[in-house]
């Protein structure tokens, strides 16, 4: 009868389904907050206590607050947030029970920070939802800095939230040069160059060398120079020393080819022009960037921008020359 009560009370039925504050509160006021329960879905069988089926559930974004508030209330009457569930599925001959911690289940970034906040072990596998949901710097920083790795700041993305991440990491003297087993770095897990610029204002070097003796200049491609084509990533890149040019995995196309091909982009395009990007470098087949893009007439200013960039190339050279000759005869 209690496990048909719980379920009730925590309408475990309804996986999304908004649970009511009080009743719960005044239900564990006279009955044991850490008697657990099964939860069956599909071809699992779970064996929670309150705390941890309300910490796993799905829930809108708006009413987050609401799932953290019920917790909240389950940890001062006296949840275990270190209570042990146990996971049990179905693989065809039989149920494989799964032993885990309760913060196992949290699910997204502010119920971990509860959780651990209030006595939870933290561990490296929250990481990637903390980098990812752009928790609270400080408490990532003081609670997950020994067990950081180069991979985890994939999930950082050039904005607020990421970048108090990195400025905490900083305050405690975290090493953004740590190496992986590859002998990369943080810098070579990173899609967008403004996180870059982040990691490298704290610390992190462009110039070392993984094991196959790359460093994360050598390994900005075609591809990742296009993705961070905007005004302010062109400059960033030119700054770090970023080769403009550089060809994409296969040795075959540019940036400016990558352009060309995906449509009219031409606020990329002008970038990396305007920067410096050699609009006559060709691709394997021997086509210029201009030569790439695909019929139809919304490509057509892209085409006559980087036709018109590499007429201009040529006359700068050609004059270029010219005004050698003079120097040349007067040495000779």
């Amino acid at each position: 009868m209690t496990n048909l009560k719980l379920n009730e009370l925590l309408k475990t039925d309804e996986w999304e389904a908004v649970l009511d504050r009080g009743e719960i509160k005044e239900y564990f006021q006279t009955h044991d907050v850490n008697e657990t329960f099964y939860v069956s879905g599909g071809t699992s069988q779970t064996l929670l206590t309150p705390l941890a089926y309300v910490a796993s559930k799905s829930i809108n974004n708006n009413d987050r607050e609401m799932v953290l508030d019920v917790m909240r209330d389950l940890i001062e009457l006296g949840a275990d947030v270190n209570a042990p569930v146990r996971k049990s599925d179905y693989y065809g001959d039989g149920f494989l029970d799964g032993d885990k911690e309760l913060v196992d289940l949290a699910n997204g970034a502010d119920r971990i920070e509860l959780l651990v906040k209030n006595g939870a072990r933290a561990k490296e596998s929250h990481i990637l939802t903390l980098f990812r949901d752009g928790a609270d710097g400080a408490f990532i920083a003081e609670n997950y800095s020994d067990l950081i790795k180069p991979r985890h700041f994939f999930y950082l993305k050039n904005d607020d939230a990421s970048a108090a991440i990195i400025d905490e990491l900083a305050l405690t003297g975290y090493d953004f040069n740590v190496q992986d087993v590859s002998g990369d770095t943080a810098l070579s897990m990173v899609q967008d160059i403004g996180v870059v610029k982040r990691l490298v204002d704290a610390g992190a070097s462009v110039r070392i060398p993984n094991n196959d003796g790359e460093t994360f200049l050598d390994q900005c491609d075609a591809g990742f120079i296009e993705r961070n084509s905007s005004a302010e990533g062109v400059e960033i890149m030119k700054e770090l020393g970023v080769d403009l040019n550089s060809k994409d995995s296969y040795g075959d196309f540019t940036a400016l080819h990558i352009l060309a091909i995906n449509g009219n982009r031409l606020d990329g395009i002008r970038n990396l022009l305007d920067a410096g990007a050699d609009p006559t470098v060709r691709n394997t087949d021997g086509k210029l960037p201009s030569q790439v893009a695909f019929p139809g007439e919304y490509r057509r200013e892209a085409v006559l921008l980087l036709e018109s960039a590499v007429t201009k190339r040529k006359l700068m050279e050609e004059l270029g020359e010219s005004q050698q000759q003079p120097i040349m005869r007067r040495k000779l």
